[in-house]
């Protein structure tokens, strides 16, 4: 994971609980690595996070948020937040027009994902949209 060559290395001793050690002895035994590779690849994957609350996700919780925010693949936080973003509102302009956002709650947002039958968000919000608001005209 990070590139040491260049880099000044430091040995520290720290006392870790035996049940807190067992899972990271699993995790390199699993892995085939070194337990201190496996430790030091952890420190730098936080190494960022100083957060009070920070969320954290398992691979089965990161599937499941990408494919509520219609598959896309979410590298970081920051798309994480911007996909969750942009599934709960979209823009819609006229010509002439500032474009108005629209606001989704929830349950409409999941409804509509649970809805879009092979189609990409993009794809099934444009449909959705042009031929509501035709209904509301009274062209269909």
């Amino acid at each position: 994971m990070p590139d040491n060559s260049a880099q000044v290395m430091e040995r520290v001793e720290i006392t870790l609980p035996e049940p807190l050690m067992d899972h990271y002895r699993k995790l390199a035994r699993e892995q085939k690595e070194p337990l201190e590779v496996i430790l030091e690849n952890q420190l730098f994957r936080c190494k960022d996070y100083q957060s009070q609350r920070p969320l954290y996700f398992a691979d089965s919780q990161r599937n499941e948020l990408e494919r509520l925010t219609g598959g896309r693949v979410l590298k970081d936080a920051d798309e994480a937040v911007r996909a969750v973003r942009n599934t709960m509102s979209f823009w819609v302009g006229l010509p002439g027009n500032d474009p108005v956002q629209v606001t989704l709650e929830n349950n409409l947002a999941s409804r509509l994902l649970s809805r879009k039958f092979g189609r990409t968000v993009e794809e099934h919000l444009q449909t959705e949209v042009k031929e509501n608001l035709e209904r509301f005209c009274g062209m269909r």
